[in-house]
């Protein structure tokens, strides 16, 4: 399929949630380039769970909505598209199987946060176009790693991963 830099979706922040959306758009066929400002795309997902990667819960989805109150209800749409068996399904593809020990929360079976870090960053690597380290707003070469380049998170980036330009 021939792309144009118009088709092309750019995905800012590779925490979890940034790697899952890069991962599932780059799977539809489109070019995607993801942007983060860490070294290691999906560092903080190593500490969920101590370590462990409590991923999701089981809890019924307007439990889950209730316990974010008011100020979560911009989540329930992406949620209701998108729940805890997707989540499930997607990382056994991947090759992590997960878990529900208590019943309630849903960790890999590996017991290892790494692990799916590991599995969506290659998964990423594999498809994407490109994962680059970022300072957003900067107008200089990063000092940390000598070779990032500046990203203006504005609106036009907004609107061409929403596909309005």
């Amino acid at each position: 399929m021939n792309h144009t830099a118009k088709d092309r979706i750019g995905v800012i922040g590779g925490g979890p949630s940034g790697l899952t959306a890069a991962w599932k758009v780059a799977c539809a066929g489109h070019p995607v380039d993801l942007f983060e400002r860490q070294e290691q795309p999906g560092r903080k997902l190593m500490a969920s769970g101590g370590g462990r990667g409590n991923l999701t819960n089981l809890s019924p989805r307007e439990t889950f909505f209730e316990a974010y109150g008011p100020h979560g209800r911009f989540t329930q749409d992406a949620l209701r598209a998108y729940g805890p068996g997707d989540l499930r399904d997607d990382l056994l593809a991947l090759g992590v199987p997960t878990g529900a020990p208590d019943g309630q929360r849903i960790y890999p079976c590996s017991d290892s946060a790494r692990d799916v870090r590991d599995a969506l960053l290659a998964a990423c690597k594999e498809l994407c176009r490109q994962i680059r380290h970022v300072h957003i707003g900067l107008d200089k070469t990063c000092p940390d790693c000598g070779m990032c380049q500046a990203v203006i998170a504005g609106e036009a980036a907004i609107a061409q991963a929403e596909g309005k330009t």
